[in-house]
């Protein structure tokens, strides 16, 4: 189990930004792609393919959606939760200074607004990928109005483009390096 949870932890975008520097680009460009399609299948009579080529979006890009934000996750979990991490016997032994206990209780405050905030993430992604999966029943029956697909698409590649350049100018001494699988509370 310990191995699995620091392999899962490698995988992180806040570890593996190249990956997911090109998995959320690509996740762009099929935005861009899929409007293209959803504009030149306007009609009646390509409408279905239209359809079937936004549902098979949806789905892929909520289910990525919910694996990075899962694995992001992971990783604040495990920052903030293995022993060394930041405790005040640690910074003694480490010859540094004792932190005061208010920056202390900030730091811990801060910590728990920003799991919150991940907690919701992922939620939310997982609740979009159950509504994906009961769309997708629906594909057979095409639906005449496209605007909320062009809007959903739209507002998708924009999200991806910001996760796009929060993981290309993340700060690389926060994750440079992966605590062991036996330092984390659980």
């Amino acid at each position: 189990m310990d191995s699995l949870i620091t392999f899962l932890q490698q995988l992180t975008p806040n570890r593996a930004r190249k990956a997911w520097i090109i998995i959320d680009a690509t996740v762009v460009v099929w935005s861009i792609l899929l409007l293209v399609e959803l504009l030149t299948t306007l009609t009646p009579k390509f409408r279905l393919e239209g359809e079937r080529a936004y549902l098979v979006y949806n789905f892929g890009a909520t289910l990525i959606w919910m694996v990075a934000s899962g694995l992001h996750l992971l990783d604040h979990y495990i920052k903030y939760h293995h022993h060394g991490g930041g405790s005040e016997s640690s910074t003694q032994a480490a010859g540094h200074e004792t932190i005061p206990i208010s920056s202390q209780l900030e730091s811990r405050a801060e910590e728990q607004k920003d799991i919150r905030v991940l907690v919701l993430e992922w939620i939310l992604a997982i609740y979009f990928l159950y509504a994906s999966t009961n769309v997708y029943k629906q594909w057979q029956k095409p639906d005449e109005d496209v605007e909320v697909e062009i809007v959903d698409t739209l507002v998708n590649a924009g999200s991806y483009a910001y996760l796009v350049m929060r993981v290309w100018w993340l700060p690389k001494d926060d994750y440079t390096e992966v605590p062991s699988a036996e330092s984390i509370d659980v």
